[in-house]
C-alpha cells in the first residue's frame, strides 16, 4: 500500500507535535520546580584555595529528591555541606543548587538525607529511627589553616579542608550529641543497661561503628514490641 507525500507529510507534523507538547510540559515542569524552589545557577570549579572537598560523596551520581507531594530524578548530583546545598550538573558542566526548604528528603549513593532542623535549613543523614527515636549523622566541614614559613614569609601549603561527622540519638524532639563508644551509648539507654550490657557481649560489639549501633537499636526496638 502506497502513502502520498501529503499523507507522509501531515503524520510527521502530528508526530513532532506531540513530542514538542510533551518536551515542554517537561520544561515547564522543572523551570517552575526551580523558579519555587530558589535554584541558584552557577558553574563547577576546582578549588585552588585549599586542599579537600566540601561534598559528602567523592563521586557524582544519580539521585531522588523528594519534595512536597513531587519527585525527581536527576543525575549527576552531590551535597555540598559547606553551603548546604543540593547540587547537580548540567550540560557543559553547568552548576545548579537546590537551596529551597520545601524538600522531604533526598536519597543519594544509599544515603537518605532530611531536613532534621525546625527550620528545614541543614540536612542530616538518617541512619535509624523508630517512632519517635532518630539516630542521625550530621556533617560540617572546618577548615585548617596553613602555618607561615619565618624563613621565607609565605604560607607552607594551601589550606585544608576536612568533612567533621557527629552521631546524634533524638527522641520526642530533643537531640543529644553522642559519641561511639559503648560507655556513651549505656549512659544513654541507662534504664536498658543491663540488656545492652548482655547483647554487646553476645554479639563482641565496641558500639564504636555506626552499623553496631543500627544493628543494637533494632534489637531493643524489638524486644519492646515482643516485651
Amino acid at each position: 500500500m502506497k502513502i502520498s507525500i501529503l499523507t507522509f507529510v501531515i503524520i510527521l507534523i502530528c508526530i513532532s507535535s506531540v513530542f514538542s507538547q510533551n518536551l515542554n510540559e517537561e520544561e515547564m515542569d522543572v523551570n517552575n520546580t526551580m523558579r519555587n524552589s530558589n535554584w541558584i545557577v552557577g558553574r563547577k570549579v576546582k578549588n585552588q584555595v585549599r586542599e579537600g572537598s566540601t561534598y559528602i560523596n567523592k563521586d557524582w551520581s544519580s539521585a531522588q529528591i523528594y519534595l512536597t507531594g513531587r519527585k525527581l530524578n536527576l543525575l549527576q548530583v552531590n551535597y555540598n555541606i559547606e553551603k548546604d546545598a543540593i547540587e547537580f550538573l548540567g550540560v557543559k558542566d553547568s552548576l545548579y543548587a537546590f537551596t529551597g526548604n520545601n524538600i522531604d528528603s533526598l536519597k543519594i549513593n544509599g544515603k537518605l538525607l532530611i531536613p532534621i532542623s525546625k527550620d528545614g535549613s541543614r540536612f542530616e543523614e538518617l541512619l535509624y529511627s523508630h517512632n519517635d527515636f532518630m539516630f542521625y549523622k550530621s556533617f560540617e566541614t572546618k577548615t585548617y589553616k596553613q602555618s607561615i614559613n619565618p624563613l621565607n614569609g609565605r604560607y607552607d601549603g594551601p589550606d585544608r579542608i576536612r568533612v567533621v561527622e557527629n552521631y546524634y540519638f533524638s527522641e520526642n524532639g530533643k537531640s543529644e550529641l553522642i559519641t561511639l563508644n559503648k560507655r556513651n551509648i549505656l549512659k544513654y539507654f541507662d534504664d536498658q543497661k543491663q540488656e545492652v550490657k548482655k547483647i554487646t557481649k553476645d554479639e563482641n560489639w565496641s558500639l564504636r561503628k555506626e552499623g553496631e549501633v543500627i544493628k543494637l537499636l533494632n534489637l531493643l526496638h524489638t524486644n519492646e514490641i515482643s516485651g
